[in-house]
């Protein structure tokens, strides 16, 4: 990893969007294959709301990792972003397959059934989520919508 992801990392917690994609960029300028940078670099994007790039950069995250349950996560953001529903749902459930235990997967899951008015399912998926990580707060927020 170089300085410039950890770098990324920080300017994204102090939600520094557009500096962290300069960051990212840098990143995989030195590391092409380096499948977190691309990841992270999508969820900036998809926050700046260009979701082209987010769209393009989750993919290549994919690609470079197919069977890393984050970038799928990230994927399922970027669409959920977008409103592809239905897109979302599968990705994350994808993601969801290859890691049960991760209760953000979950949350993102209940917020897209949410959206689609899936009361029962986000719920449920609101439920699984804490009972994985019953400190959760978003599983907690979805919870009790």
């Amino acid at each position: 990893m170089t300085p410039h992801f950890h770098r990324a990392r920080l300017l994204m917690e102090h939600r520094r969007y557009a500096q962290a994609v300069d960051s990212l960029q840098a990143t995989i300028a030195e590391e092409p294959e380096f499948g977190p940078a691309h990841a992270l670099l999508a969820i900036c994007q998809a926050k700046l709301e260009n979701f082209p790039a987010a769209m393009q950069a989750a993919q290549t995250a994919v690609r470079l990792e197919p069977d890393n349950d984050h970038h799928l996560y990230t994927m399922a953001i970027v669409l959920h972003g977008q409103n592809q529903f239905d897109e979302a749902e599968k990705t994350i459930q994808a993601a969801i397959r290859l890691e049960p235990t991760e209760p953000g997967s979950h949350a993102l899951l209940s917020n897209i059934y949410l959206d689609t008015e899936a009361w029962t399912k986000a719920l449920h998926a609101a439920n699984e989520g804490l009972r994985l990580d019953p400190e959760n707060v978003r599983c907690a927020n979805l919870r009790a919508i």
